[in-house]
């Protein structure tokens, strides 16, 4: 049953090995999901938009192909394509990425000495750990899907995980930089799935690349950002603070701003990177300037409002 994953970011699954005479589960799944933000402007729904995910999500399984929905969202793994594609609520394009993409690579995957129940299903317990996060999954050994599906899927380490496991996944326990999340499996049914269940929307189709579902925020008020910054900052303070070295004609210094741009489009923590290498008050205008420029459009994920961090170079100039 695949599964969402980071950022830049992406999505994990695990339904897996065992003999090829065996019957492969065939079936539904709902699971609960629970996410924690550990990044101080994404709020835990944020983060939850961010990993498209919502409360809870419904799995989808049969002859190798999966689709996980959760949150208005909805992701496909369709084995004769070799591709997942990716349909978010708020946008209509279609994204997909190959199954030999392989973005974080898995260096270490281990079984563990662990067994639990859930949904009524003994589990055994492996974990994956890659650069970006560590991530333990409980697998139902009874639940067998054929690993041939998905042996050339190095999206999220699947073809890694596939080759140590022989069964469909119930929970994992995801660990990374930036969040935490949980996903336990509540109810199972083994039923037939219509292939239609696998059709994929007929929408334009895109590399899933974070250029292509990320949006920067936008200034609103007309002429944009730079014509705002050339029509209110202050340049007299310049003339005022900034000493001309001797020999010299003129002098310039350039402040480092950076601020964010949150969910809502207010400016929020602006500071000045570089206070070491400019005149006090010629930063104290630079950040007035930033703090004063009114609202913005905010930045989205795939149609997700996100706080965003900006940087703004200012400069401000002398001359004799």
């Amino acid at each position: 049953m695949p599964k969402g994953g980071f950022l830049l970011l992406l999505f994990y699954f695990s339904c897996l090995q065992s003999f090829s005479q065996q019957k492969e589960f065939e079936g539904v799944l709902n699971y609960k999901v629970e996410i924690k933000s550990k990044v101080p402007v994404f709020s835990d729904n944020v983060m939850k938009g961010i990993l498209a995910k919502g409360n809870f999500m419904t799995g989808y399984i049969k002859e190798g192909n999966y689709r996980q929905s959760s949150g208005g969202n909805e992701i496909y793994f369709i084995n004769a394509s070799q591709k997942a594609y990716y349909k978010f609520k708020n946008v209509d394009t279609l994204y997909f990425l190959d199954y030999s993409t392989d973005i974080f690579p898995v260096p270490s995957v281990s079984k563990l000495k662990e067994e639990v129940t859930i949904a009524k299903y003994p589990c055994n317990a492996i974990e994956l750990k890659t650069e970006e996060s560590n991530t333990k999954y409980f697998y139902a050994p009874s639940l067998y899907i054929n690993p041939a599906h998905d042996e050339n899927n190095k999206i999220g380490g699947y073809n890694a995980l596939i080759k140590e496991t022989s069964a469909v996944w119930l929970s994992s326990i995801e660990e990374s930089k930036t969040y935490s999340e949980k996903i336990t499996a509540t109810r199972i049914e083994q039923k037939e799935i219509d292939k239609s269940v696998f059709d994929l929307p007929n929408l334009p189709l895109k590399v899933f690349t974070l250029e292509t579902v990320t949006k920067p925020p936008e200034y609103l008020r007309n002429g944009g950002w730079k014509n705002y910054l050339m029509k209110f900052t202050n340049n007299e303070v310049g003339a005022k603070y900034i000493k001309i070295p001797k020999g010299e004609t003129s002098a310039t210094q350039s402040v480092l701003v950076s601020f964010l741009i949150t969910e809502n489009g207010e400016v929020q923590q602006v500071k000045v990177e570089n206070p070491k290498e400019v005149n006090s008050k010629v930063a104290k205008e630079a950040v007035r300037v930033v703090e004063e420029s009114g609202k913005w459009k905010p930045g989205t994920i795939y149609g997700v409002r996100v706080p965003q961090y900006l940087k703004q170079s200012i400069t401000f100039s002398v001359i004799k």
